[in-house]
């Protein structure tokens, strides 16, 4: 019988960390890093939508940016298609530009408003080098398929909608035909009913396209809709990683129980037992030892706090077919 060979990923990253340093680097004291993004290590598979969630500061953002390689991480490795990506330069890093795009948060601000719908979609081109008709051409084609029309082209960002300007981000991005699109917070300055056009407009052109989404979002409904994996970060670390129905079904880590529990439910019979998580979230420039979750951990507490959580640092471990996470006792 013939052993079945998984289809290798295209985004593959290696124990992914970013530190910045703080203070200046002529000054006598200099405060410790902020540890923003600890040790990350994850797939993404061709054609999926894997989302990470978690509070805000978590390194959600951190770590799509360096996927982007917007930012340049301290350790670890990016790569993309089995080539490192992680120390590419100059025209090499220009060249990636096409093959990773981003999808932000806020559809006014990432738009120019001096510059035309047509203009703002057509830069990517004019960049690399196409020019008229193909520029035209290219540009009308995709005003159609994010659901714009010719008549948008001559319009300048103060004129739409905000789900308007966010159609316009997403052309922007797909224009240049990527493999991989980061998607940041991508609806979440929209109406709740506009946002569901504009996940719906996503995931048709998953399909059309054959996109990849690394999609990033803090809004569990979000989450569950668009998902088929789903990774959870606290405190700059992942903490667990599953296939949606399992997370949000069964989840393994305590801080993706508390998630979990906190996720709005049609009817009363159908709400978790929610556990209070004590204290506040440590700060990245100085994390606890151990577990970071230790601090504010409703398991180890009822465990009698295990010298293990304050010691070690759990390792991503296999809970079942489709869930890794990491804690001493999952």
């Amino acid at each position: 019988m013939t052993a079945v060979v998984a289809d290798p990923p295209v985004i593959a990253v290696r124990n992914l960390t970013l530190h910045f340093q703080t203070g200046s680097f002529l000054s006598a004291y200099r405060s410790p890093p902020v540890r923003a993004v600890e040790d990350v290590s994850l797939t993404l598979r061709r054609g999926e939508t894997l989302s990470i969630v978690g509070e805000s500061g978590c390194g959600k953002t951190t770590l799509g940016r360096m996927i982007m390689r917007l930012l340049r991480p301290t350790a670890g490795t990016v790569e993309l298609n089995g080539r490192d990506i992680t120390a590419l330069k100059g025209k090499h890093l220009r060249a990636l530009r096409q093959d990773i795009q981003m999808i932000f948060q806020d559809p006014f601000s990432s738009l120019n408003p001096r510059m035309t719908v047509g203009d703002t979609i057509a830069e990517p081109l004019v960049i690399k080098g196409v020019r008229e008709p193909q520029l035209s051409a290219r540009v009308s084609e995709m005003l159609g398929m994010v659901g714009l029309s010719e008549a948008h082209k001559a319009r300048f960002p103060h004129a739409l909608s905000g789900g308007q300007r966010q159609r316009v981000g997403i052309a922007r991005a797909l224009i240049l035909e990527p493999e991989v699109v980061v998607c940041d917070e991508a609806v979440s300055a929209l109406d709740v009913s506009v946002q569901a056009q504009i996940l719906n407009l996503m995931q048709d052109l998953q399909q059309i396209l054959g996109l990849t989404y690394l999609f990033i979002s803090h809004d569990l409904a979000v989450v569950r809709h668009i998902s088929d994996r789903v990774g959870v970060m606290y405190l700059g670390r992942l903490v667990e990683i599953a296939d949606k129905e399992q997370l949000f079904s069964s989840p393994a880590h305590p801080y993706s129980r508390a998630l979990m529990a906190a996720v709005p439910v049609s009817h009363p019979s159908l709400r978790r037992p929610v556990t209070p998580l004590e204290g506040n979230v440590p700060s990245p420039r100085n994390p606890p030892p151990g577990c970071a979750f230790h601090t504010r951990c409703p398991l180890a507490r009822s465990m009698g706090n295990p010298a293990q959580c304050h010691t070690a640092v759990p390792a991503l471990r296999d809970i079942g077919p489709a869930q890794q996470a990491a804690c001493h006792f999952a």
